[in-house]
Parts: structure tokens; C-alpha cells; sequence
């Protein structure tokens, strides 16, 4: 299930406006094509700003996304995103085609 907000431009002018709290956000191509779908529980707006000099994203020419709701973390909203994307389109995106995220409560 997509967010439901227009893509904006992936460039530092639009990547300025994204907000700075948790959300999900996803990245596409020049076609509009999910390639990321990502969380944070702190700043969208870092995480977008980190991707940007990251080599595997930089087929990415759009993104947009969704703040976290009073119950929602961004890292648990990127997770139910991701398998609601899988069961729609029959795989998740070939970059969260990994090994899963390592956290650490220490």
C-alpha cells in the first residue's frame, strides 16, 4: 500500500521540507518505481539526507512520505509498509532485499 502523497523531486531543496520526526518514506526511480522503502524513529529528513550520498541509492530521483501517528514508531511503520508493499506487488523492493536490520537495546 503506497503513501498516499504525490512524490516530490528527490534533490536538497525538497529533501529540506521532509520533516524532521519519525515517519516512513519511500525512494523511487526515474519512473516512479519503489526502490526503498525506510523508517525512522527520529528524522525523515536525516535519513534522506543520508541516502543521498549512499551509491546504491542513487537511481533514486523522487521519494515521499508519512509522519508517525501518536502510537506508531517510524522503524514499525517501515516494516508494516514493506510487507503490505510485498503482498501487493509480489516482492519488496529489490534494495530491502537484505539481511534484516540490526538493532541493539543496550
Amino acid at each position: 500500500m503506497p503513501i498516499k502523497k504525490p512524490w516530490s523531486k528527490y534533490d536538497s531543496d525538497h529533501v529540506k521540507k521532509a520533516p524532521n520526526r519519525g515517519g516512513v518514506y519511500e525512494l523511487a526511480d526515474k519512473n516512479k518505481k519503489t526502490t526503498y522503502i525506510g523508517g525512522s524513529n527520529k528524522s525523515v529528513r536525516s535519513r534522506l539526507e543520508a541516502h543521498q550520498s549512499e551509491p546504491k541509492h542513487s537511481s533514486a530521483k523522487y521519494f515521499r512520505h508519512k509522519p508517525e501517528g501518536l502510537l506508531d514508531s517510524g522503524i514499525r511503520m517501515e516494516g508494516s509498509h514493506s510487507k503490505k508493499y510485498a503482498t501487493k506487488h509480489g516482492q519488496k523492493p529489490k534494495s530491502l532485499e537484505r539481511s534484516p536490520r540490526k538493532t541493539s537495546f543496550w
